[in-house]
């Protein structure tokens, strides 16, 4: 069930595990003009009065679920290759995932799509995390949304729940 719009937003939210999501959950459960936040997620997060935290498989997401209607989504959902374990899982994580989210969405009305992208992507580049990214965020244009914002970080510095060399990197420099 959607809000009414004087009961503030509803917002879905992708990725509420990682280091973006985190962040990006905290605000929006500190803003009042949010009213409830649904995440959907593989691990539970913590109880607030404004969050609808759902454990889901991504590889089975269900059509017909009342929460793809939504004001807006925002997804913060990615990998990189390492853990992802191969090309193909990072496809699905990164690709697959972000774009069921938003057709499912999109199919019940929701208007707004929020993708954390990468800086450098692609749909042409000879190198696969921004060529994925590329092709994702071409993807998500075709998809008819009333607003797709899609943001570009360059290297993302924070405390992981995993080790990436990249990110130390950066960090020293």
């Amino acid at each position: 069930m959607v809000p009414d719009k004087r009961d503030g937003m509803k917002l879905l939210l992708v990725g509420a595990s990682g280091l973006v999501g985190r962040h990006v959950l905290q605000l929006a459960l500190a803003d009042p003009v949010v009213a409830v936040v649904v995440a959907l997620t593989r691990r539970p997060l913590p109880d607030h009065p404004r969050l609808t935290s759902l454990q889901v498989d991504f590889d089975h997401l269900p059509a017909s679920a009342d929460w793809w209607q939504a004001d807006a989504v925002i997804c913060t959902q990615g990998t990189t290759l390492r853990p992802a374990g191969s090309r193909q899982a990072f496809r699905r994580v990164d690709h697959n995932y972000p774009l069921a989210v938003a057709r499912l969405a999109r199919a019940h009305g929701t208007p707004t799509y929020v993708l954390n992208s990468a800086v450098g992507a692609n749909a042409r580049s000879r190198f696969f995390y921004n060529r994925v990214k590329g092709e994702l965020e071409q993807d998500l244009k075709a998809e008819g949304f009333w607003s797709l914002s899609l943001v570009r970080p360059g290297v993302i510095g924070g405390h992981r729940d995993e080790f990436r060399l990249v990110s130390t990197f950066s960090r020293c420099a």
